[in-house]
């Protein structure tokens, strides 16, 4: 009978705890106290093993994605629900290569955070493959959020500078314009701005890099001016963050070593849906920004 009460006031919402002042006995207190104790000292016996060793490389998950380039190079990788554009894994890696060095040659460098904010789209896949290939980390935002949040997830992972779209420049402006304001914006910060879609305007306010045109610029043939930090796979890959649902958002650190985990486990033979295509139907399965091709099981 203890035990149900101490469960229950455990599970309790803190928000309701205040509101209704519940008056918990003492001995209460003790045992909920005693009960988490034993809960943590012997965590051991909760954790469950796979019974699958999968063994996790020591490598970036973008040079896990492009080992297999040369077998699906004239495959379709993205087809955007929208717009029908559609790259192969050639114009994937083509292009996100010289995102890559134009972010490189804006300044960035390996260890820098790159914000992004943008929908779903093949230029956000081929912004982070390009980026991250390069050894930035990639804090990622929602494309409906307010200046104010915006504000907070810039300062939050100390992101040096931030890509959006034309239709979202407006807000990302004052989310900027409210961190200098309190002094919060790392120097040299600036706002890049891509089209995601053939009907966006192409007129910028002044200060606005517009990230078309550098890549259609002849200098980004050119070697980068800062060559990025060998990549290493305990380096930081992404910076995701919470939806705030008791606070702020608050920022969690992946690796480039957790998300090949993840990709590994995904595609290992006892847990995986997927298989290889056999070359008479192709499908995409997608995790993060991963694009491969698979077939499913019968």
């Amino acid at each position: 009978m203890i035990l149900k009460k101490c469960v229950d006031c455990i599970f309790l919402d803190t928000r309701h705890w205040l509101k209704s002042k519940i008056d918990v006995p003492i001995k209460m207190k003790i045992q909920i106290n005693k009960y988490s104790t034993e809960i943590k000292s012997s965590a051991e016996k909760y954790i469950i093993k796979s019974p699958y060793n999968i063994e996790i490389p020591k490598k970036t998950y973008t040079e896990l994605i492009w080992e297999r380039y040369n077998k699906w190079k004239n495959h379709e990788a993205i087809v955007c629900g929208i717009t029908n554009k559609k790259y192969t894994f050639t114009d994937l890696k083509e292009y996100s290569t010289i995102i890559g060095k134009c972010l490189v040659n804006e300044g960035l460098c390996g260890g820098d955070v790159l914000a992004i904010v943008l929908p779903n789209s093949p230029e956000y896949i081929s912004i982070i493959l390009g980026a991250s290939g390069r050894g930035l980390t990639i804090c990622s935002i929602n494309h409906l959020y307010t200046p104010d949040e915006i504000s907070h997830q810039i300062m939050n992972s100390g992101a040096k500078k931030i890509i959006t779209y034309p239709e979202k420049v407006q807000d990302v402006m004052k989310a900027v314009d409210n961190l200098k304001a309190a002094k919060c914006l790392p120097p040299n910060f600036k706002i890049l701005s891509i089209r995601v879609d053939e009907k966006s305007s192409t007129n910028l306010p002044k200060d606005i890099i517009s990230l078309n045109d550098l890549v259609n610029r002849s200098a980004v043939t050119n070697s980068p001016k800062i060559v990025p930090s060998i990549i290493a796979d305990e380096s930081l890959a992404f910076i995701s963050h919470s939806s705030g649902t008791t606070g702020l958002p608050k920022g969690v650190c992946l690796t480039h070593k957790n998300v090949v985990a993840s990709i590994l486990q995904m595609m290992e033979k006892h847990t995986t849906f997927f298989k290889e295509t056999n070359g008479k139907m192709q499908t995409q399965y997608t995790h993060i920004c991963i694009s491969m091709k698979f077939e499913k099981k019968k």
